[in-house]
């Protein structure tokens, strides 16, 4: 339809009105970009006849492009949507596109299984941030209206503003539980996480050790070299240990030169020939950074769960281990009693 003035003006059904007014309505208590996205996703569904709803999105220094089907689409209908919605982006299309991709199945028919190419595609954004992007992808041609493709520039800038929302929010909330100085889990996320570990500890009954970390001569290391000297050594350590753990494995800095790490199915033996390992490697990447000028040892209290632990008198074993390794001659690994 056009005015007099000859502009077209878009009319929207009473279900696609509900769907814009539903938006704020399905958010997460919690902010959560992936959960609200999907959310967002499943009622557009009922209103855009698409077969891949798509979001090009930056996370943590990298591109994600999420593709939400009804059913499986072909191959070559999946790569059609990747390059357009790359390009549209700006970004090279192709293999060394560095674009991480995943693929959502939603429920419902498809229609897009044997598709050759996309035959309706339509791709929007808001302009202040071009990496983020949306798109709806059809198989049959002419699948969308003027009001499918204002539909999804509605849709794809309230979820850049959600995007940014909850970007802000996982920041802070990082900020929280993070050792400033070594990017490691501070104190207190370590407690919560090794509270709900030992939860699951309780319910399925596998092994877990807790190791306590001490560098013998951080204060000679910072009267003979500098704190700055002092800092690099604990955020290599840091480093070192957060690289070579398991992402099973929650690793902290406890306070000060001790570090802390959980270990869940692992058996004590095994807990401490990592430990050693991983020791070994952080000397190795001390010495590379500092030129062989910082010598540093570490002593290491092992402690395993028994039955009617609690984290802490697991805590006070691994501690007890790890003051009898001082007094031991330090440099050592004791597994407590």
């Amino acid at each position: 339809m056009r005015t007099p003035s000859g502009k077209h003006i878009v009319s929207f059904d009473e279900d696609e009105i509900a769907f814009l007014n539903a938006l704020n309505a399905i958010l997460p208590a919690v902010p959560d970009f992936r959960l609200a996205v999907r959310r967002a996703v499943a009622e557009a569904a009922q209103v855009i006849p698409f077969d891949a709803f798509a979001v090009l999105r930056p996370d943590r220094g990298k591109a994600v492009l999420t593709a939400f089907s009804v059913g499986a689409p072909s191959d070559p209908f999946l790569a059609a949507l990747r390059a357009e919605m790359e390009a549209a982006a700006g970004i090279s299309p192709g293999p060394e596109s560095g674009v991480e991709f995943e693929r959502i199945e939603l429920p419902g028919t498809g229609r897009a299984e044997h598709a050759a190419a996309v035959g309706s595609s339509h791709v929007g954004g808001p302009d202040d941030l071009p990496s983020f992007r949306c798109g709806i992808f059809a198989a049959a041609p002419r699948a969308f209206q003027r009001k499918h493709a204002l539909l999804l520039t509605l849709v794809a800038t309230w979820l850049r503003s959600y995007h940014a929302f909850s970007e802000a929010y996982r920041q802070m909330e990082e900020m929280s539980f993070t050792d400033p100085l070594t990017g490691c889990l501070n104190r207190r996320k370590f407690v919560e996480e090794a509270e709900r570990e030992l939860e699951r500890v309780r319910r399925y009954g596998y092994d877990l050790c807790l190791g306590i970390i001490d560098l013998d001569n951080l204060k000679q290391v910072n009267d003979t070299h500098g704190h700055p000297t002092g800092d690099a050594l604990l955020r290599a350590l840091g480093e070192a240990f957060g690289r070579r753990l398991r992402k099973v494995d929650v690793f902290a800095r406890y306070g000060g030169d001790e570090f802390v790490v959980l270990l869940p199915h692992t058996p004590v033996a095994v807990a401490v020939l990592a430990l050693r390992r991983v020791l070994a490697a952080a000397r190795d990447l001390v010495t590379e950074r500092e030129g062989g000028k910082v010598e540093f040892s570490a002593s290491i209290g092992v402690a395993a769960l028994r039955q009617g632990d609690d984290l802490d008198g697991l805590l006070k074993r691994a501690d007890d281990a790890l003051y009898a390794a001082k007094k031991g001659g330090r440099g050592t690994v004791v597994v407590g009693e």
